[in-house]
């Protein structure tokens, strides 16, 4: 379970360097490193849990693996629905780690596939003196399709080469 988001995150690395896009199977690698982040987590809970006599929620005796993931995805996703809560500090800790991880996973996985191809096409035509600001306007405009043919280009910025 640890081992596996590195594999999808080097996979989906090299996919998006291939292909210069960001596509349904680049998502569903992202979505497949969240669950699995939330599966380590569970796994983690379980290990404390054994660890302490089956003492890691205040709410209830032992636990089992179910209690783990549901808590661990109630926890990843912010939610906190308050029905199982970690009775100890080192519980309380990985739980807070899992909630700061799962946000920044989220916001930083939004972000970058909000501005990819804008990032891509800056990298493969650079010559062009588009800066990133501008690629992103045309990326949230819908142009960035028209902008990376030649025919637009020459129809909105003259012919290639003119400033």
């Amino acid at each position: 379970v640890l081992l596996a988001p590195t594999a999808i995150v080097i996979g989906m690395v090299r996919h998006a360097r291939a292909t210069g896009v960001v596509t349904v199977r680049t998502m569903l690698g992202v979505l497949c490193v969240y669950l699995l982040i939330g599966n380590a987590f569970a796994f983690a809970y379980g290990i404390v849990s054994a660890a302490d006599e089956g003492a890691f929620f205040a709410q209830i005796k032992g636990g089992d693996q179910s209690d783990f993931l549901y808590f661990s995805f109630v926890t990843l996703t912010t939610i906190g629905f308050g029905d199982l809560t970690a009775a100890e500090n080192l519980g309380r800790a990985l739980a807070v780690t899992e909630a700061l991880i799962g946000q920044i996973y989220l916001v930083t996985v939004v972000a970058l596939s909000a501005i990819a191809p804008a990032i891509v096409l800056q990298v493969l035509h650079p010559r062009r003196g588009l800066d990133l600001l501008h690629l992103i306007e045309l990326r949230r405009r819908n142009l960035l399709r028209c902008h990376q043919t030649a025919r637009c280009h020459t129809a909105h910025h003259g012919p290639p080469g003119a400033a």
